[in-house]
Formats: C-alpha cells, structure tokens, sequence
C-alpha cells in the first residue's frame, strides 16, 4: 500500500468517527436538553439554565462534527492513489512533471518528444504525410486518407 493509499484510508477512518460522535453528542445534548427543560418547569435555577445552555453547546458540537466527518470521508474517497514515485513518497526520484514512457517504462519529461532511454516517441499525434490530417501516434493508417504508415 503506497502513502495515499495509506492517507485515503486514514481520511476516511477520521471522518466515520467523527460522525460516529457527532451521532452521539446530538443523542447526549437531546437528553440534556429535555432534562434541563423538565427541570426549569419545575424550579428556575441557574444549575438548569446551565444544563439547557451545555445542550445548545454540544449541538452546536455536534453539528461540526458532522461537517467535520462529511468533508474528510469525502476528501478521503475521492483521492486517486497513483504508482510512482511521489505516491510512494518518494520525491527525489520525480517531479510532478515527469511522465513514463509508455515502450520501456522510464521517467521522461513530459515536454520530451522522445524517450532519451529507447528513442521511442512520445507525441500523442503524427501527421499524415499524404493529406496532412493528423492521427494518433500508432495509427497504422491515416484515419482520412487511408494511407498506410
């Protein structure tokens, strides 16, 4: 498993525990709050305020831990984990703008038109040499003309 792998699975872990929590903080403030409400009809205290304002406060709580857990469950899945060097952390070895050649495999950069290891070219696109339209790099025949390469 390479580092974002890892930070993906991390991610996601925080954020189902951070709605776990939140799910119950809103259970607990509830019950606080219905608590301090039968307790102010009884008598009006400063202790049953409190317990009404502590209930506001870990809804409120509980409210950003579920923005909290939304947003990192999401970040988390919607990570892409990539092989490479900088997936598997590390850095030295590329740069965000190195890509591989698809023949034999080695780090080229991308405004490269060959591979400097196999001379295998890098161009998505070549022209026709008959009617000048272009193609892609391994077309066997131009898709206009017809022309064999």
């Amino acid at each position: 498993m390479n580092k974002i792998e890892r930070g993906k699975t991390g991610l996601i872990i925080i954020g189902v525990c951070a709605l776990v929590l939140a799910v119950a903080s809103l259970i607990g403030a509830v019950f606080v709050i219905i608590n301090g409400i039968k307790s102010v009809a009884n008598q009006v205290s400063v202790a049953n305020v409190f317990e009404l304002v502590g209930g506001a406060i870990l809804i409120i709580i509980s409210f950003l831990l579920v923005y909290v857990g939304i947003y990192f469950t999401w970040v988390g899945a919607s990570m892409k984990a990539t092989k490479g060097s900088i997936a598997d952390g590390d850095l030295c070895k590329g740069t965000v703008n190195m890509t591989k050649c698809s023949k034999c495999g080695s780090q080229v950069e991308s405004g490269d038109e060959a591979c400097a290891n196999c001379g295998a070219s890098l161009k998505k696109k070549k022209t026709c040499p008959k009617c000048g339209a272009e193609v892609r790099a391994n077309a066997k025949h131009c898709t206009k003309c017809g022309e064999q390469f």
